[in-house]
């Protein structure tokens, strides 16, 4: 068993206004064809940059990184780890949502098992790391409680400064559709942690694209809340079926 840690560019034909044209096609290709082969590790995207692990058998993981060398969705290749793995850190494949890695329990795990082969990358190599992961930040709180909040976007965010996932989209989508308990978005986005939720919202609120109400009515509260879980079971399939938001 092995594992690859690489950083790439997206190939700048590839690149829609907001999210690359084919990162939701990624995703789904390779949801099926990783799980078919065992394959488990993550994928994330930011500002321009792809990262990944890949996690399997010998053969597997080098099959499918061969591959990954020929898409020309991506370029610039630059591989971080490729060794020997005793064993799994991620129990599936998927998209990671975080503004920052360190927020994701199984890639700061792994980070920190190999801090000592990511302490010895050359400059250009982490400073593209950098822009996923950075430790000390997820040490920090995010200075901003949004517990017994209604959110709703005022307009559509600059996804370029965030980790554009299905999740991300599809998150932004409910909260430019209507406004949203605090509450419930924690328990509609089962696959993303609150650590997550919360630096998303704190990015979008910087931005200045969120509206924050902070209401005691409690007869508007359950209100709102009725109305998120109403659509609980149609946010669930939609992220089966992402789909690229009208810009």
């Amino acid at each position: 068993m092995k594992h690859i840690l690489y950083v790439s560019r997206l190939n700048q034909e590839a690149h829609g206004p907001l999210v690359p044209r084919h990162l939701l096609e990624i995703y789904e290709n390779a949801k099926r064809s990783n799980s078919r082969h065992g394959i488990t590790g993550m994928l994330a995207y930011k500002a321009g940059y792809y990262l990944q692990v890949i996690e399997g058998s010998d053969n597997s993981v080098d099959t499918l990184f061969r591959n990954i060398l020929r898409d020309k969705r991506h370029t610039d290749i630059l591989v971080l780890i490729d060794q020997t793995a005793h064993a799994k850190y991620f129990q599936m494949w998927a998209f990671e949502s975080s503004l920052d890695l360190s927020c994701s329990p199984d890639f700061a795990k792994f980070a920190d098992d190999h801090k000592g082969e990511l302490s010895s990358i050359d400059h250009h190599k982490r400073t593209i790391l950098s822009q996923f992961y950075q430790p000390e930040l997820g040490k920090k709180s995010s200075g901003v409680c949004f517990k017994k909040t209604r959110l709703q976007l005022k307009r559509w965010p600059d996804l370029s400064r965030t980790a554009q996932t299905p999740q991300t989209v599809h998150l932004c989508t409910n909260l430019l559709h209507k406004t949203w308990r605090y509450e419930d978005l924690t328990e509609l986005l089962e696959a993303m942690s609150k650590e997550e939720l919360d630096s998303l919202l704190k990015e979008f609120r910087q931005q200045q694209v969120l509206r924050v109400i902070r209401s005691n009515d409690n007869n508007d509260s359950a209100k709102a809340g009725s109305l998120g879980v109403g659509v609980y079971h149609k946010f669930r399939s939609l992220l089966n079926r992402p789909s690229k938001p009208e810009t």
